[in-house]
C-alpha cells in the first residue's frame, strides 16, 4: 500500500540485504544439521537474518538476528531492544547473535541455538537440575565437560572451582560452582553484581564433585563457555 501512494517507494520493499559471509555460513551449518532454514525472513529493512521453520512446516522455530555491521542501526536500543521485543510480542522466539561469537567459536553458537530449539526461552539462570527427560523425547546433544581444577594431593579443604559466562546480545551472566570439602556452593547472577548463593552439603567431597560436574555439563548445553 506504501509503495502504491509514493513513487519510488516499492525499492523499499523488494531491496536485497548486504551479503553478510557470518549469515550464510551459519545457515549452511545448520542445514548440514538437517534444519530447513531461510534466509532474510520478511520484507523492507526489517528482516530477521535467518528463520528456522518449524516441524510443522506452517511456520517457524526460531528467529536468529546477526549484528551485520553493513546493515547497522543507528539507534542501539531498537536494535538490541524493541527488534527482538516485537518479534517476541508476535509469538517468535528469538536469539540474538553477536557474529564475533560465530567467529570466536561455531561450534558453541550451534549449540546455543539447538538448545533454544529444544527448551525455549533461555533458563541459564536456573539452578535446580532438570528432571529426566521423557523416554520417547531425543537426549540433548553430548557435552565434553573438562575435569574440575582439582587441590593439591592431601589438601581436603582447598577448593575446587568451576567459572562460566553467559553473554548473548543484552544478557550477561556469570554462574560459578565451588566444592569445598562435602559442601557444594553455586553463585550466579548478572555479571557485575554480587549475585545470589546456593549452598548443598553431600555426604562425601566426591558426591559433591559429581553434583558440580553435573550442574556444569547443563550450563554449557545452554551456551555458557568457561570464564
Amino acid at each position: 500500500m506504501l509503495a502504491a501512494l509514493k513513487p519510488g517507494r516499492g525499492a523499499t520493499f523488494t531491496r536485497q540485504p548486504a551479503g553478510d559471509s557470518i549469515r550464510d555460513a551459519l545457515a549452511a551449518a545448520l542445514r548440514a544439521r538437517g534444519h530447513e532454514v531461510h534466509v532474510n525472513v520478511g520484507r523492507a529493512q526489517f528482516r530477521c537474518d535467518l528463520g528456522i521453520v518449524d516441524d510443522s512446516k506452517q511456520g517457524y522455530a526460531l528467529a536468529v538476528l546477526l549484528d551485520n555491521p553493513a546493515d547497522a542501526v543507528p539507534d542501539t536500543a531498537e536494535r538490541y531492544v524493541f527488534r527482538p521485543g516485537i518479534l517476541r510480542a508476535f509469538g517468535w522466539r528469538v536469539i540474538d547473535l553477536p557474529g564475533k561469537d560465530w567467529l570466536d567459536g561455531a561450534p558453541g553458537v550451534l549449540s546455543r541455538i539447538e538448545a533454544m530449539l529444544a527448551h525455549g526461552e533461555d533458563r541459564a539462570l536456573d539452578v535446580e537440575i532438570a528432571p529426566p527427560a521423557a523416554a520417547a523425547e531425543p537426549a540433548p546433544p553430548p557435552v565434553d565437560v573438562p575435569a574440575p581444577r582439582t587441590a593439591p594431593d592431601g589438601d581436603t579443604t582447598a577448593e575446587v572451582a568451576r567459572s562460566l559466562r553467559f553473554e548473548q546480545g543484552c544478557s550477561r551472566k556469570f554462574w560459578r560452582a565451588g566444592v569445598r570439602g562435602d559442601e557444594l556452593s553455586v553463585t550466579y547472577g548478572r555479571i557485575g553484581s554480587t549475585g545470589q548463593v546456593n549452598l548443598k552439603q553431600f555426604d562425601s567431597k566426591e558426591r559433591a564433585l559429581r553434583e558440580m560436574e553435573k550442574l556444569v555439563g547443563e550450563k554449557l548445553r545452554k551456551g555458557y563457555v568457561e570464564d
